[in-house]
């Protein structure tokens, strides 16, 4: 096939196509953290010279949600997983009651950042789901600089789930995507600021992004590329919150969003059988010229469980966006 030719068939295939599972197999599964470990889910990951570092939420239970890191030399080989949390109950600097989850794990310049949501909403105890911010220099050791996003920044909010910050400022200003639970349904939220660590003020409600206006809408990663946003969420098929699946948009303003792929991906392999109700948290990222994406598989009825794959495809990630 001609280079002509090979351009134009990737062009019309869709995100979704190119991107396939490797082997089929769970890159994290609960235990390869240990037999007591219910749930892997929510990852966020940093490329560095030398490997990667993969930090997710993990789950024995209500109330017992902490944030580990795994770290690797390639995508596909084999990680290795802190033996204890660097976030949540006790760790990072965290109380023993304040719980991490639904976080993103970023680097600016040489520091780590973390921003973690304490508590789902289920009334579990000491929960106030709000969201903490973290500091590290080297990704392991994290220190606790207390509370950062009240939920009362969200009219109507009563809690926040995930969160997305692009490290790099865009006209100015930092932007992040939120999650919080508005009426009894997820969806997202833009925020902005001067600063990392302090200043974060509601700008807009993202509501083109409830593909059909049917359900929820969460679990992003956005991030900036040829002066456009690229945004990935996983949203519900049906009214309320579940099941989901995963989307792709773009936007030029992250006011006006355009729909590319609604669905990206579905629940192909569903790993829970009839249960597997949720595809969900996308972390798309590049690595030694592969583009590599985390997701997780859940189900929620009769105990929470999930177990985190991940999809590969050979080639840059701004060869695929649209």
């Amino acid at each position: 096939m001609s280079i002509i030719l090979y351009l134009i068939s990737l062009a019309n295939k869709i995100i979704g196509d190119i991107l396939k599972p490797t082997t089929g197999i769970p890159r994290i599964v609960p235990l390869d953290i240990d037999n007591t470990t219910k749930a892997v889910l929510e990852p966020s990951v940093i490329t560095e010279i030398d490997g990667l570092k993969v930090y997710f939420t993990r789950s024995i239970g209500d109330s017992n949600h902490k944030i580990y890191l795994g770290r690797g030399e390639t995508a596909l080989g084999d990680w290795i997983y802190n033996t204890d949390p660097v976030i949540g109950m006790g760790y990072g600097g965290a109380p023993l009651d304040r719980q991490a989850h639904s976080s993103v794990v970023f680097k600016k310049d040489s520091t780590y950042y973390c921003f973690a949501t304490n508590g789902y909403g289920f009334g579990e105890p000491g929960e106030d789901r709000n969201v903490y911010l973290y500091k590290s220099l080297d990704g392991v050791a994290f220190t606790d600089l207390g509370l950062i996003l009240d939920k009362t920044l969200i009219p109507s909010a009563s809690g926040f789930g995930n969160t997305s910050v692009y490290p790099e400022k865009i006209n100015g200003k930092y932007e992040m995507l939120i999650e919080a639970f508005v009426d009894g349904i997820w969806r997202i939220y833009r925020l902005q600021s001067n600063e990392i660590e302090s200043g974060w003020v509601y700008v807009n409600a993202i509501p083109s992004l409830q593909v059909n206006n049917i359900g929820m809408y969460g679990g992003m990663q956005h991030t900036y590329i040829n002066n456009k946003w690229h945004i990935f969420y996983h949203y519900g098929t049906q009214v309320g919150n579940l099941p989901t699946v995963i989307g792709y948009a773009t936007s030029i303003d992250l006011i006006d969003v355009t729909l590319k792929e609604t669905p990206m991906l579905g629940i192909e392999y569903p790993v829970y059988g009839a249960l597997t109700d949720q595809l969900a948290d996308p972390w798309i990222f590049e690595f030694k010229g592969k583009t590599y994406m985390l997701a997780e598989y859940c189900k929620n009825t009769g105990g929470f469980e999930s177990e985190t794959w991940i999809w590969e495809y050979d080639g840059t990630l701004n060869s695929i966006l649209k």
